[in-house]
């Protein structure tokens, strides 16, 4: 998360990510998670184990990282934080997406060690939980 955090204080200061481009990274968040659910479902299909709570809980996991998305929007204007917070968010989104559908594409796609190592470390910690 540190390495996120520092990540977009860099981008603010710099002038990367302007009001403007909200809505680009709001956009971006939206087309991966349809990504990602058309990849999940994808190899659902392939592996033949299509479950519908499944689907179920990850539609709802997506209306959820949505409506965070939304609270980061309020609580920036509320504190005047010149959106560090939805920047942050989204970012944050961002990278579990991209990490998502490169485990769901895992099976069909070669991807360099460095990948396969990020994936494994991921499921780890999503494990642990």
């Amino acid at each position: 998360m540190e390495i996120i955090n520092n990540y977009v204080q860099e981008l603010i200061s710099n002038g990367l990510i302007e009001t403007s481009n909200k809505r680009m990274l709001l956009l971006f968040v939206i087309i991966l998670c349809s990504v990602d659910v058309i990849t999940g479902l994808i190899n659902a299909g392939m592996n033949k184990s299509i479950e519908s709570d499944k689907f179920k809980k990850g539609a709802i996991g997506k209306t959820y990282e949505l409506l965070i998305i939304g609270l980061s929007v309020m609580l920036d204007r509320l504190f005047k934080t010149d959106n560090y917070l939805f920047i942050s968010t989204c970012i944050f989104y961002i990278i579990l997406e991209v990490i998502s559908i490169l485990e769901n594409t895992n099976e069909y796609v070669s991807y360099p060690q460095v990948i396969k190592d990020l994936i494994n470390k991921f499921k780890l910690k999503k494990g642990d939980n």
